[in-house]
């Protein structure tokens, strides 16, 4: 566990924990940071919580489960010039991964994850005699790379291949502004790594 201090308020505290038994391992993790700038309403504060197992199985594989949660708050002290003492913008956000790593051999594996994440984005604006405004944006996410690695010694080569789903709904106080849109990404990428010299231990 540790605790921090910087410039001005920022404040900043983390706890890990890590068990390791029989090959196989659970972690946790939180983390806390906050601070306050000059500006009345201007100040960011952002919490993670984590927690994952992995287990191995077969010769050299393994397969595990990771958990985050994210949540922001960050004040708007200005909006056209003019002060916002109430404005703010909220994020939570939930991920869920996967991750799968197949050994073929001692120097080649495979490597797949697939993951998804969701949460909204808000922005709160008080508007006077109206009330509370409301924007929010809901995002949902899906993943799934791909890693292909083979080590010759002294180097190392990959292809890699990932594909994401994006879905987002927009709406607000007064009704829904975006529905449902969608957007499909898919991406190749080939890694070259090349150890140019090698440390030596007695």
């Amino acid at each position: 566990m540790t605790g921090a201090l910087g410039n001005g308020s920022a404040v900043q505290g983390t706890a890990d924990v890590a068990v390791r038994a029989g090959g196989a391992s659970i972690t946790a993790g939180w983390r806390r940071a906050t601070e306050d700038g000059a500006l009345p309403n201007e100040f960011f504060a952002v919490t993670n919580l984590s927690g994952g197992v992995e287990v191995p199985f077969g010769d050299g594989s393994r397969a595990g489960v990771v958990l985050r949660s994210d949540q922001s708050t960050t004040g708007i002290p200005f909006s056209n010039g003019a002060p916002t003492p109430s404005r703010k913008t909220t994020a939570d956000t939930t991920t869920l991964a996967l991750p799968v790593v197949v050994a073929f051999d001692p120097k080649t594996t495979l490597e797949n994850v697939a993951s998804g994440l969701a949460g909204p984005a808000d922005v709160l604006r008080p508007r006077r005699p109206l009330g509370l405004h409301l924007l929010r944006n809901q995002r949902a996410a899906r993943g799934r790379p791909r890693r292909l690695t083979h080590d010759f010694g002294t180097q190392r080569l990959t292809f890699g291949s990932d594909v994401e789903w994006t879905r987002v709904k927009n709406a607000d106080s007064y009704g829904v502004s975006l529905d449902e849109a969608s957007t499909r990404t898919w991406s190749f990428f080939v890694e070259d790594r090349i150890a140019f010299a090698a440390s030596a231990s007695s």
